[in-house]
């Protein structure tokens, strides 16, 4: 469709060339009318280029009539268009909600139209008028980019739209979680490292990109012999990191915890092997069935000190099963565990004896 700024924009184009222009002119006419003087010449491309100015007027007619001189002027250029001034919020962190305020003049509220879009989809937001005043109320729990469009009479009024973009709030100790963590259980072969990946998030569970900063709020509580390093992921999002290595000689198991702030956020147990007791676990794993089983002293049972006396684990990836057996035929069920993250199990092999101390701990 025309618009007469592109008309504007290619006259004054014209007036900075004029000169080649009119070389290009008068070239043409002296082909077209060789004989002609040059004031014929100049009156021909005078009336030619008055003609070319009638069609663009003829063409562009029909929308010059439909609105008076100032109003179309106004619709179609930015600069005539109304001036709003407009009040930002000085913080743009996460919140509840926030506030806007437009001030304009001269404008009818019944041609004026508010929409708010964060990323391309339109948010709900509250409208307060008075006479001259707009206040858009919006949520700005969700981080990210806000677009803010104020029109009248469906064209944008000047400088619209606006852009602003929510950040997170401050980090959350509650809701920071480790990633990617199939189990709080882990093996790791002597010589090796093990790495944990820790989310930060603010109240309102957006993610908030990790910094030195927050590293400096992560305590790794864990054993001496054990080597970590905490520092931020190299690509987004970011998240903070925590590199446990071992020597070539530790075998040993290692009960881990991750605080943020005053906060315990993950508790892990490394247990560090050598490559013979690796090999040794992973042939085991590797024909375990439904009847594997460790033939064991039962020592203590729910906190409860137990006569020692043989008893039967069993174990598979779902659930812990102690059995014995009355006259080693008849099978008596002494208790059952669920395998589950919320549920660890704490398995010490005591000395002399060869009991076993068995409890469970539930973490919420």
């Amino acid at each position: 469709m025309f618009r007469i700024e592109v008309f504007l924009a290619v006259l004054f184009t014209g007036l900075l060339l004029s000169e080649l222009v009119e070389q290009v002119v008068l070239r043409l006419l002296t082909m077209a009318l060789p004989s002609a003087g040059v004031e014929l010449q100049a009156a021909a491309a005078a009336i030619l280029f008055l003609l070319v100015l009638l069609v663009i007027y003829c063409i562009n007619r029909p929308r010059l009539a439909a609105l008076p001189p100032l109003q179309y002027l106004e619709r179609e250029f930015n600069f005539f268009r109304k001036k709003v001034v407009v009040v930002w919020p000085e913080d743009w962190c996460a919140d509840t909600t926030k506030t806007v305020t437009f001030t304009f003049d001269h404008l009818e509220r019944d041609e004026l139209a508010m929409q708010v879009l964060r990323q391309g989809e339109v948010v709900h937001v509250t409208e307060v008028w008075s006479s001259s005043t707009l206040e858009v109320i919006f949520p700005a729990s969700t981080a990210g980019a806000y677009t803010f469009l104020l029109t009248s009479s469906g064209r944008p009024v000047r400088g619209a739209p606006w852009t602003r973009t929510v950040v997170p709030a401050a980090v959350e100790p509650r809701l920071v979680r480790p990633v990617e963590l199939g189990a709080q259980t882990a093996v790791v072969p002597a010589g090796g490292g093990f790495a944990v990946r820790v989310q930060l998030r603010d109240a309102w569970e957006n993610h908030v990109e990790a910094t030195e900063e927050h590293c400096d709020q992560l305590q790794v509580i864990v054993d001496s012999d054990a080597f970590y390093e905490i520092g931020v992921t190299s690509s987004l999002p970011r998240y903070i990191k925590v590199q446990f290595s071992f020597t070539n000689s530790t075998c040993d198991a290692f009960p881990t915890s991750l605080h943020y702030g005053d906060r315990c956020v993950a508790r892990l147990q490394l247990l560090v092997l050598t490559p013979a007791k690796l090999d040794t676990v992973n042939s085991y794993v590797a024909r375990m069935g439904w009847n594997s089983y460790f033939e064991v002293q039962l020592t203590r049972l729910h906190g409860v000190q137990q006569k020692a006396k043989t008893v039967y684990v069993y174990l598979t990836d779902r659930q812990v099963t102690i059995r014995e057996f009355y006259l080693r035929l008849i099978p008596h069920k002494l208790a059952t565990y669920r395998v589950a993250p919320t549920v660890s199990f704490n398995i010490q092999v005591s000395g002399g004896g060869g009991g076993l101390v068995l409890s469970r701990k539930a973490h919420r």
